[in-house]
């Protein structure tokens, strides 16, 4: 079990691109500075759950997904057309195909709220695999609008 959270953890900060640098952040100011630093915030509550879940720490979990899913709810808004200047990673295809970009953020949403009731439950294998389904809606909108 804690084998399977090393590798889901491996791919997620290693091999996905949910990993962002400080120097993306340099020149960074006003919305897009803003939506970097939520990214940021996000990342670190991942690398929080990943702690959690080996630790079995589910009230974590709980905590750490409920950020996440409240960055979801309100990331479309974060996005205003014309915010996609560097330093901003953000692809075009965002503003192109906005709706896209909003279901995928409701998917993410919709995936925090999964991996919380799973830690309310308790219940490790189904934590894990909630958290799996949560870092693939990360890896799913990263492919589709992030250059």
């Amino acid at each position: 079990m804690i084998r399977s959270v090393i590798i889901l953890s491996l791919f997620i900060f290693a091999g996905s691109s949910l990993i962002v640098t400080v120097d993306a952040h340099d020149g960074a100011t006003g919305i897009v500075k803003q939506r970097m630093d939520r990214f940021s915030e996000s990342k670190q509550q991942l690398k929080q759950i990943q702690a959690a879940l080996g630790a079995q720490d589910f009230k974590t979990i709980a905590t750490a997904a409920t950020s996440i899913r409240d960055w979801a709810r309100v990331m479309p808004d974060y996005f205003p057309e014309g915010s996609g200047e560097a330093p901003s990673k953000a692809s075009p295809r965002i503003w192109e195909s906005f709706d896209s970009f909003v279901n995928e953020a409701k998917a993410h949403e919709i995936a925090a709220d999964a991996l919380i009731l799973a830690a309310q439950s308790e219940q490790q294998d189904e934590t894990i695999n909630a958290f799996k389904q949560l870092a693939q809606t990360c890896s799913s909108c990263h492919k589709a609008f992030r250059q």
